[in-house]
């Protein structure tokens, strides 16, 4: 374990989930949508691929171009009164060449970290360096509840729910979906999606939804975000007094919300049964989206997902591998010493919600998975790996490039790594796909 990580923590005070897990009606809603999710057609069909994307300023700067725009975000209307209204709106920067050299018009879209407010440092430590020296055009979009997209009365990186996590990810899912049909429509391509840390995270998750081959280089990230929360540095940010007795308090979580859960490493719920069909979860996911048409959804093609999902074939339940049943990332005695202090029973809730929500076992596979380079950190204390399944494993033919040292350090020092990553995997995009 990094030092310096954890010395880092110490100085940031921001807390995380002040207000608790989030209203159950949104918890239920969010897990019939991440049902949807996981089926990559289904999920596809809910965004309308001319999704109106208006661009609010264009400007030179030397030898760069620079946009701005904004779209709705299409999560507003696939579930709507879950985003608050600030956060309705997607906002993005492009930086782009003056003129395109030749026919390839690589674009790389960058997924925020924790705490990266705005445009800035993606764009002068990622988007202009690949640009200048190796003509690849960017995207950086702003995360919900990030930038100015943050709710007046959240402090800073300080998401006030679970839940407010859980619908970043998911908006940003279906909000990458638009740009890379709105970047198709002006010719431009091949495309990467990246991020770091919990950018890493969002550009893994978006890569399960899009039909066709993708680069993507998620810099230090995981598999799922259980780790983090639970054992991770960033555990000592959550609010644990708060989730405690919002869990207590309202019996919803416990006797609703938690029977919903699966954790594709645990052996739990429906998917550890032998008995539980393809068939069978397929069902579960038309009746997910009759129930979110019923609650609501403004999104016309509804019917749309549910035809896709009665034809598609190729689902790959991860709980049905051998893996469901070794208990692997259950938490520990010796996690339980470390929050002696702590209800397990809270902590045990927090990495199965953690799992449902964001572990890549629960979605679709990329299409090529050959087309992926993740860079962790070896002493990465933010990302704990002990008892994860690797991505190597996850996603058969995905590489993973091994930098020493931990996540701090390897954020502020290693760009330039990342870099190259996402430059190789557009050259193995283009050896691989472009003729």
């Amino acid at each position: 374990m990094s030092v310096v990580d954890s010395l880092f923590r110490n100085l940031i005070l921001t807390s995380q989930f002040v207000k608790g897990w989030g209203q159950p009606r949104h918890l239920k809603r969010l897990l019939d949508l991440r049902k949807v999710l996981s089926v990559r057609d289904a999920a596809y069909s809910l965004v309308d691929k001319n999704h109106k994307v208006d661009i609010l300023s264009e400007k030179v700067e030397g030898n760069i171009r620079v946009l701005e725009g904004e779209f709705h975000s299409p999560w507003d209307r696939i579930i709507p009164g879950v985003m608050p209204n600030v956060v309705k709106h997607s906002r993005f920067q492009m930086v782009l060449p003056h003129r395109w050299q030749g026919s390839i018009r690589p674009i790389c879209i960058h997924h925020g970290g924790t705490g990266d407010h705005g445009y800035l440092l993606r764009r002068r430590l990622m988007a202009e360096p690949l640009l200048n020296e190796n003509g690849i055009g960017s995207v950086i979009i702003e995360s919900p509840f990030y930038g100015t997209r943050k709710p007046k009365d959240q402090f800073r990186s300080s998401l006030q729910n679970v839940s407010d996590l859980i619908v970043m990810g998911g908006a940003l899912m279906f909000e990458t979906v638009v740009l890379l049909h709105w970047c198709e429509e002006q010719g431009w391509g091949p495309f990467c999606l990246t991020g770091i840390s919990m950018g890493g995270f969002m550009s893994s998750l978006a890569a399960t939804i899009w039909p066709k081959p993708i680069a993507l280089v998620p810099c230090l990230s995981g598999v799922t975000a259980s780790s983090v929360y639970t054992k991770g540095i960033l555990s000592k940010a959550v609010r644990w007094d708060v989730l405690k007795n919002s869990y207590y308090e309202d019996k919803e979580y416990e006797h609703e919300i938690r029977k919903m859960l699966d954790s594709p490493e645990k052996g739990t719920g429906r998917f550890s049964s032998r008995d539980y069909t393809i068939q069978d979860y397929h069902y579960d996911v038309e009746q997910a989206l009759r129930r979110i048409k019923e609650a609501g959804s403004q999104v016309d093609n509804i019917g749309t997902a549910i035809r896709q999902l009665r034809t598609v074939n190729d689902w790959k339940a991860k709980s049905f591998s051998p893996m469901a049943n070794n208990n692997i990332s259950r938490l520990t005695e010796d996690d339980s010493q470390r929050f002696k202090s702590l209800d397990v029973e809270i902590l045990d809730f927090m990495y199965e919600m953690m799992d449902e929500f964001t572990h890549l076992g629960n979605y679709s596979p990329p299409v090529d998975t050959s087309m992926i380079l993740s860079v962790v950190a070896e002493s990465d204390a933010y990302i704990p790996r002990d008892n994860v399944i690797t991505q190597q494993d996850l996603w058969p033919g995905s590489k993973v490039k091994v930098i020493p040292g931990g996540h701090v350090l390897s954020v502020i020092n290693s760009r330039h790594i990342f870099r190259n990553a996402i430059i190789e995997c557009f050259e193995r995009y283009k050896d691989t796909y472009v003729r």
